[in-house]
């Protein structure tokens, strides 16, 4: 659900609307970025949930931060990977066989998008605090690929 409502407020530009579920530092990092994208790029960052093929946590990392000796401020981040593939949803609704190897072959490769998800979270001791994405990164493998040749 994140994934949709942040890629659909990417696509609208307005990156202000991502103040509750995105740090700060990741808007600013992101607001050059998508104001440098046309609309057709921009229709590219759109996430549907059902086209999500592949999910799994790449790193899990836990921070401490020791500069009070009465409060040990803790964090947990995780980075969550994402395989999209656009389509796909239509796809298995028209019952088509779903190729297991989709990203190497040719007629797929312009849908297949990789995202890459930062969350961050505080659990120091009487705090409450909400996941937050302190990095989003969406491309193209095929976009790589074709950069190195």
């Amino acid at each position: 659900m994140f994934r949709e409502v942040v890629s659909a407020r990417l696509v609208g530009g307005d990156l202000n609307k991502l103040q509750d579920l995105v740090t700060p530092d990741a808007i600013a990092e992101l607001k050059p970025v998508v104001q440098k994208l046309s609309m057709t790029q921009r229709k590219q960052l759109e996430i549907n949930e059902s086209d999500i093929y592949l999910s799994f946590p790449y790193q899990i990392g836990i921070m401490f931060d020791d500069a009070n000796d009465k409060l040990q401020k803790r964090w947990v981040e995780i980075t969550m990977v994402f395989h999209v593939m656009r389509g796909l949803t239509e796809m298995r609704e028209r019952g088509e066989e779903i190729p297991w190897n989709m990203g190497t072959l040719p007629e797929y490769q312009d849908r297949v998008f990789i995202c890459n998800y930062r969350f961050k979270k505080e659990f120091t001791a009487g705090q409450q605090s909400d996941w937050t994405i302190n990095v989003a990164n969406h491309f193209r493998a095929i976009d790589l690929i074709n950069e190195s040749k």
